[in-house]
């Protein structure tokens, strides 16, 4: 039985392996372990969140409107269905709901209804480990949640690249 009763999730480098962008040039792909694991959680009725930094502007000389961020997180709906549309989150940069500040992370604990010490924050950077500090929610590595089998991530390669394997074994 799990101890925590909202987990909230980083999106990329996390659950999938790139931003939410449509004209990313790596491929969109669940990360190992993710879909059994979300099922899992679900079947034990824990309530599941996404929160993410996807910023408009240009992403690889291309246009990226927070219109699009949305879209494509609509799309998300078919991969993940047991997260509830209304918690998957956006920060927005320059605002205070842009990790490492916390704010995704305490309208997500308001908004279920959840206190900080029920709550677990999954990512796989600095600045998602600090916005759960910052929020006073528990942290855990993507690699070490999921139980990845190459281990941690490899933040030396280009995500942009086709056929690069973006994680390593520690």
């Amino acid at each position: 039985m799990n101890k925590y009763k909202l987990i909230i999730f980083d999106l990329d480098g996390t659950l999938t392996s790139l931003r939410l962008s449509p004209v990313h040039d790596a491929p969109f792909m669940l990360l190992p372990n993710v879909a059994k694991k979300l099922a899992e959680l679900a079947a034990e009725q824990i309530t599941l969140a996404i929160a993410t930094n996807q910023a408009a502007g240009t992403f690889r000389n291309r246009p990226y409107t927070q219109l699009i961020v949305e879209e494509r997180l609509n799309d998300l709906m078919k991969y993940f269905p047991m997260i509830p549309r209304d918690l998957m989150r956006v920060g927005r940069p320059g605002t205070d709901h842009w990790k490492p500040r916390p704010a995704l992370l305490l309208d997500l604990l308001r908004d279920t209804r959840n206190e900080a010490e029920n709550a677990l924050f999954v990512g796989d950077s600095g600045t998602d480990q600090k916005a759960a500090q910052n929020a006073g929610v528990h942290f855990a590595w993507a690699w070490d949640f999921f139980h990845w089998p190459e281990g941690s991530k490899n933040t030396t390669i280009d995500w942009g690249k086709r056929g690069q394997d973006i994680w390593r074994k520690p």
